[in-house]
């Protein structure tokens, strides 16, 4: 199974640029990791979502906070690795 890394984000709050910079973040960590693509979904509604293949990690409408970048990292990790 092909492993894919996306944010969806909201291009009418401009989520855009916090968006890119942590997809810079996650290809730093995980570039290395067998993920096949790293995806960027512009959306609307004020979400800003990110899913390890299909599943969702971190959901900011959900949690009406941006995720911290590192926390975040951790919770991939884990994921990723299987632990």
């Amino acid at each position: 199974m092909s492993s894919v890394l996306s944010i969806e984000f909201c291009t009418s709050w401009g989520y855009d640029l916090r968006a890119v910079a942590l997809l810079q973040r996650f290809l730093k960590a995980y570039r290395h990791d067998g993920i096949e693509s790293f995806n960027l979904i512009p959306s609307s509604g004020g979400v800003f979502e990110v899913r390890y293949n299909d599943k969702l990690i971190y959901s900011k409408k959900a949690q009406g906070i941006f995720p911290d970048t590192e926390d975040l990292l951790l919770v991939l990790d884990a994921e990723i690795r299987g632990y």
